[in-house]
């Protein structure tokens, strides 16, 4: 069920948006983005603020199973503080597959992980990208370079170095993005949150049943049963 909702939202990119990619008018990433920033290179540990890191930023969403805390000082909060919209890229990997890859963050995709939405911070593997205006829309802009024409314009501007893949502010500035229709990108974002809201239920059914299994293993394993 998870993967056929993934490949309607593919569908649906491609069907709502097939003239603007088709056009060639397009404008640099940069234009668009009022501030690249890299995050915190201070390391985790039992206190501080909520942190992503790359193991958060999956394909399109936020995991936040293995969320660490890291203290940094209050000027340096304010500079790395996530607000609403914000998109996040890994922007180093010796997988090419995760370079690249983003997420937005939303305060709702946090609200139950035990820490105040709006303490959240990111570590130095990856790259802040704050849009600025109301040009394109966060969730268009990361569906756009997650698949297809997107995709392959930022794997294009990704440079190797022992044995490491990188893409820089420089390199996602540059990436050419096509002008979206600001009334489809409205539809598109409202047609996401109804079939992301579908996958968070599946996804809660299947932790439901890997604990169901676990519980019954351990059972089978000790005699219970």
């Amino acid at each position: 069920a998870l993967a056929l909702l993934d490949s309607l939202t593919q569908s649906l990119f491609l069907d709502m948006f097939g003239d603007a990619l088709a056009s060639d008018e397009r404008t640099p990433m940069g234009k668009l983005v009022s501030e690249f920033r890299y995050g915190t290179s201070e390391k985790s540990g039992n206190a501080g603020f909520p942190t992503l890191r790359i193991p958060n930023v999956a394909s399109g969403s936020l995991d936040l199973s293995e969320l660490k805390t890291v203290s940094v000082e209050a000027a340096e909060f304010e500079r790395l503080r996530l607000l609403c919209g914000d998109l996040l890229f890994v922007r180093t990997n010796g997988n090419p597959d995760y370079v690249g890859r983003c997420a937005v963050f939303k305060p709702t995709d946090v609200e139950n992980s035990g820490f105040d939405s709006s303490e959240f911070i990111y570590a130095s593997y990856l790259i802040r990208a704050r849009l600025k205006g109301s040009d394109i829309s966060p969730i268009v802009l990361q569906h756009y370079l997650s698949e297809g024409e997107g995709r392959r314009a930022l794997r294009a501007r990704c440079k190797t170095s022992a044995g490491q893949y990188n893409i820089n502010t420089e390199g996602l500035g540059a990436i050419p993005i096509p002008r979206f229709p600001l009334p489809l990108q409205q539809t598109f974002a409202t047609r996401i949150a109804a079939i992301e809201a579908l996958k968070a239920t599946h996804r809660r059914a299947l932790a439901a049943l890997d604990a169901l299994f676990a519980s019954l293993q351990q059972r089978a394993f000790t005699g219970a049963l």
